[in-house]
């Protein structure tokens, strides 16, 4: 779950730096500008994914505009929130597991056409928070 929040973060920088982050260089150098990040970035995604360099495209523009949704996820279940993760395969979704028995009704957003479905899975015995305060007790 761990590297697929880190893998959305590495994402969304390379398309919208953030501040003290490092720009993209090009191989000569210079720096990209945000189309040719996203083009780059896009290439390898394609890649590792299977999917077209335009699926690509939609897809990283779906995960940069899910961001500010997962952390409203992780407001609004904080209480309940086992954590958030991306699948990609076989399609792009969002996965929020939680603890509890209450269903959740799943969700989605839509980014340039692209519908990102959003799907809550509970039953979880323990929150993350309660799993990192648990293993920080010496």
């Amino acid at each position: 779950m761990a590297a697929a929040l880190a893998g959305l973060a590495t994402v969304a920088s390379a398309q919208v730096p953030l501040p003290g982050t490092v720009s993209t260089k090009s191989a000569a150098g210079r720096l990209q500008t945000p189309m040719e990040a996203l083009a780059q970035d896009a290439a390898e995604y394609a890649a590792r994914y299977g999917v077209s360099a335009d699926q690509a495209v939609l897809r990283l523009r779906a995960l940069q505009a899910s961001a500010a949704v997962s952390d409203g996820i992780r407001q609004t279940f904080r209480e309940r929130l086992v954590g958030v993760s991306i699948d990609h395969v076989p399609a792009l979704r969002i996965v929020v597991l939680l603890t509890g028995t209450v269903p959740v009704t799943d969700a989605s957003i839509v980014v340039d056409g692209l519908v990102l479905p959003i799907v809550f899975r509970t039953g979880a015995p323990t929150t993350g928070d309660d799993v990192i305060r648990i293993s920080s007790i010496p």
